[in-house]
């Protein structure tokens, strides 16, 4: 078992890199001492060096993932080779022992492989279990560790002033070695939302059963009112015997029922009799008010009148026929002799006695055949006398079709009236039969017949199914009382259905009673155990409700403790920051960000139940305090973090990481800044083993000769990125040894 160690006996000693962002093929850099100097133009490598180290030691490099626009990009691989795994190896030297440490995968994945130099290799979540065991002291995790005092890179250095309070608050607990304080707030915090739900909890239970008392015991007033009042109802047919006297001339309970069963069946039967009858009584009343006359001897006069009628109409369209053939013939003759007599007359000379033909030159009289002509052609009239024959005969034909139509329709308006009078007597014949099987059923109560009832259904049993003529029903006697009848049935049908109705309804109210009692012995069976749930339910409603004041009175315990347990917290991160806050006030003087606000501080508050931890830098002259982000400028708010971050990577100790890495944190800092942050950087080097980028060759030459190294032990490694290609950078590495006789000499520029 590995155990933890104080971070001056540990140091990173050796890195390769291979497929890893920028660096294409294996590069193995030299860390084997108490710092590390990384120099060269932008985008030579030095950054993806730190990245390396940050996914070595945690698996991921975060301020690469919130650049990612899809899931499966890739980030970390050298995109050369992004087909093969990255790999990052380190070799860390803890005390007298040597582990290698090796991370292979993508952005997709990765697993970590510890070999503490014995057959026994780790891989996986117990490597980094390890490791952290390794490098830590405490409850903070590696990844916090790392971000807030380990390494500082260039995108990440406004990182602990941009945090959430309450997290930085967190934070800087773990980092101020207060984590028992952490776990206790944790705890009580816990306690105080478990005893907040207990509460909760309980006292939705409590409502629970006081609305299940209130409920019972509106069922057992209930209960006793209805058994207040029907205990006096009992089963009573005599109202039945009463309704039945009321229509005695209708019906008759021939065995008045007993039971709360039988006047139940005597209701419904009763009622659905009713509406039988009320069925059959609207079918009588849509029957005609009268049966319509006999129509037999009609109907047979009406053929035999349309039969003669059909005779004469053959007769007159002969008739038509022979005028019209005549007509034909004289229009034939009176066209050839016209035009014989328009041709001829013109060439008979009338003034000769006698002459020859013009024609056939035979000899004739002129004026004797001018006289025959013309005779001839005023003849003509015994055309009209033809045409007035015609249409005399085309009068007697339409007289002769209209009566034959007229007596057709009058024919079937008799039949209609024929079939309409046996249609009636078949309605009459089934009320009648549908009454007497009333009368027959067993179900309902006797129905006593009326003579009129009785009369009318002996005139149904003589009705013929055919209709009727006169030899069979003299002067229609056989129907003569129809409309009395009628009238006489729909009245008794009126007043059966109202006495069966009248029954029904005492029927129901006789067993609606009957129920009513019995219900009430049985509520009344019931009070006692309806009293007895009651008061089992009151009873645990006095348990819960005493249960609900301890959780409550506990709740109220768990939030105080919660409370004091976070201001005690605060109290003493209050304390312990006092301590730290001169190192970090004199960090931040030597930085020198800002001529007014020359003091940085961290103000402690609790915002809902939670400790938070706000930077402020104040004026002391003018007794002014703002927060940095809101105030300074980049440069002046990177001054800020680093002040802190420098600060809790000394007040850590031997509980913080054996090294500190500062990706190019001089950017945007004046000269004065940089001296000062030079004289930090030899302090810091002498704690724990520093790695630090920068771009500026000045800043490069004075932090060389700031960390070279005055007595044995302090070794500078200095590593220059020359340029880049795609292969990888190209690095030129030289060391440079301890010199106690250097004298720093500084040359304004």
């Amino acid at each position: 078992m590995i155990e933890p160690m104080s971070a001056e006996h540990a140091r990173l000693t050796r890195l390769t890199i291979e497929g890893f962002r920028g660096f294409r093929e294996a590069v193995t850099l030299d860390l084997d001492a108490s710092a590390v100097l990384l120099w060269g133009s932008n985008g030579t490598g030095k950054t993806s060096v730190f990245d390396a180290l940050e996914w070595l030691l945690v698996g991921d490099v975060a301020r690469l993932r919130e650049y990612t626009l899809r899931r499966n990009d890739e980030y970390l691989a050298n995109i050369y080779r992004s087909e093969l795994p990255a790999r990052v190896e380190v070799e860390l030297h803890v005390g007298d022992r040597l582990l290698r440490l090796r991370r292979i995968g993508n952005a997709q994945g990765s697993s970590l492989e510890l070999d503490p130099g014995t057959e026994q290799h780790t891989v996986g979540r117990e490597a980094e279990r390890i490791l952290e065991r390794v490098l830590l002291q405490g409850d903070s995790s590696l990844a916090e560790v790392l971000a807030t005092s380990g390494l500082l890179q260039q995108d990440d250095l406004r990182q602990l002033l941009e945090t959430k309070p309450d997290e930085r608050y967190r934070r800087l607990l773990r980092l101020l070695g207060l984590e028992i304080l952490e776990r206790f707030d944790r705890y009580a915090a816990v306690q105080r939302d478990r005893a907040r739900a207990d509460a909760r909890t309980s006292r939705e239970v409590l409502d629970r059963l006081r609305g299940e008392a209130e409920k019972l015991k509106e069922r057992l007033e209930t209960s006793r009112l209805q058994v207040d009042l029907t205990e006096a109802a009992k089963l009573d047919t005599a109202a039945l015997g009463k309704t039945a006297a009321r229509f005695a001339d209708m019906i008759v309970l021939t065995a008045p029922p007993s039971r709360v069963e039988e006047i139940a069946a005597l209701g419904a039967s009763a009622r659905t009799a009713a509406r039988q009858i009320q069925r059959e009584r609207a079918q009588l009343a849509a029957l005609p008010a009268a049966l319509p006359a006999d129509t037999t001897s009609l109907l047979q006069r009406a053929a035999a009148s349309r039969a003669e009628t059909e005779s004469d109409l053959e007769n007159a369209r002969s008739r038509k026929t022979t005028a019209d053939s005549a007509l034909r013939a004289a229009e034939a003759t009176e066209d050839a002799v016209g035009r014989l007599a328009a041709a001829a007359l013109p060439l008979l000379e009338t003034d000769e006695e006698s002459g020859p033909c013009p024609v056939c030159g035979s000899i004739i009289h002129p004026r004797d055949v001018v006289a025959e002509l013309t005779a001839r052609v005023a003849s003509a009239t015994s055309v009209v006398a033809a045409r007035a024959v015609v249409q005399s005969a085309e009068e007697d034909v339409n007289r002769a079709q209209a009566l034959l139509e007229q007596q057709r329709r009058d024919e079937i308006e008799l039949q209609a009236l024929s079939d309409g009078r046996r249609r009636v007597v078949e309605e009459l014949r089934r009320s009648l039969a549908a009454l007497d099987s009333l009368q027959a059923a067993g179900s309902i109560p006797a129905i006593a017949i009326t003579a009129e009832v009785t009369s009318l259904a002996s005139v149904s049993a003589t009705t013929p199914a055919e209709p009727v003529g006169p030899q069979s029903d003299p002067g229609g006697q056989l129907f003569a009382a129809w409309t009395h009848l009628r009238d006489e049935q729909l009245r008794i049908l009126e007043r059966l259905g109202d006495a069966l109705l009248a029954v029904a309804d005492t029927a129901d109210s006789a067993a609606a009673a009957a129920s009513a009692a019995r219900l009430a012995a049985e509520r009344s069976a019931a009070l006692p155990r309806q009293q007895a749930q009651l008061g089992e339910v009151q009873t645990r409603v006095v348990k819960q409700e005493r249960a609900y004041e301890e959780a409550r009175r506990a709740e109220s315990g768990a939030s105080s403790l919660a409370q004091r347990a976070t201001a005690a917290a605060g109290e003493l991160f209050r304390e312990r920051f006092d301590s730290l806050e001169p190192l970090m006030n004199d960090i931040y003087a030597r930085l020198d960000p800002h001529p007014a606000f020359t003091r940085l501080d961290f103000r402690v508050e609790t915002y809902r139940g939670r400790g938070t931890a706000t930077a402020n830098v104040v004026d002391d002259l003018e007794r002014k305090e703002a927060n940095p982000m809101l105030l300074f400028s980049s440069a002046q708010a990177n001054a800020v973090v680093l002040s802190a971050f420098l600060a809790l990577g000394w007040a850590a100790g031997g509980g913080g990481l054996p090294f500190v890495l500062l990706d190019d944190p001089l950017q945007a800092m004046d000269d004065v800044n940089v001296l000062g942050f030079a004289d930090l950087a030899r302090r810091l080097r002498r704690q724990r083993q520093m790695i630090l980028a920068t771009h500026e060759e000045r800043f490069a030459s004075l932090l060389e000769r700031k960390l070279t190294g005055r007595s044995d032990g302090e070794e500078l490694i200095v590593h220059r990125f020359a340029s880049w290609s795609r292969s990888g950078p190209t690095i030129e590495t030289r060391r440079v040894s301890p010199r106690p006789d250097l004298q720093l000499r500084v040359v304004a520029s």
